[in-house]
């Protein structure tokens, strides 16, 4: 289950990227002897072209709400860092305006991020169901295969 938990984790940081990031690791150590490895594999590969397609367009995936507030927040901070008191009316006025924008994208991320979540938190319970249907099917095996003294 490991490995299916490392992959899982592998999706989820490659829909949502960050600029940081020098690009998606590529290897991903699945056990060969596995009935699902080739399957899991072939995802794993085909997450990875689609990963490198963006990432020569230069979106890499970046949401368009990350990339507004990264610019804002460094537009908001070269105004806080060159303020001067009393404030210019003109650049007050383009403060307040790009606070409420930040405030209006963070809303909607807010909003859209919620149904990614609840997304998740499906999929993490699936497999905590599936890990416990494949080790009660285990049990019972182990049960029926045991000797008879």
């Amino acid at each position: 289950m490991s490995t299916v938990t490392v992959f899982v984790m592998w999706v989820l940081t490659a829909a949502v990227p960050c600029q940081e990031r020098a690009g998606l690791a590529n290897h991903l150590p699945v056990p060969k002897h596995l009935n699902w490895a080739q399957s899991l594999v072939g995802i794993h590969e085909k997450i990875g072209d689609e990963w490198k397609k963006k990432e020569k367009k230069g979106s890499a995936g970046l949401m368009e709400e990350m990339t507004r507030m990264e610019k804002l927040g460094h537009s908001l901070i070269e105004f806080a860092d060159g303020f001067h008191y009393p404030a210019e009316k003109e650049a007050a006025e383009s403060a307040a305006a790009q606070v409420a924008e930040m405030a209006e994208i963070c809303r909607r991320m807010e909003e859209e991020l919620v149904p990614l979540q609840q997304q998740i938190r499906e999929v993490f319970h699936r497999i905590v169901r599936s890990r416990a249907e494949i080790l009660e099917v285990l049990e019972q095996a182990g049960k029926l295969s045991a000797p008879v003294v």
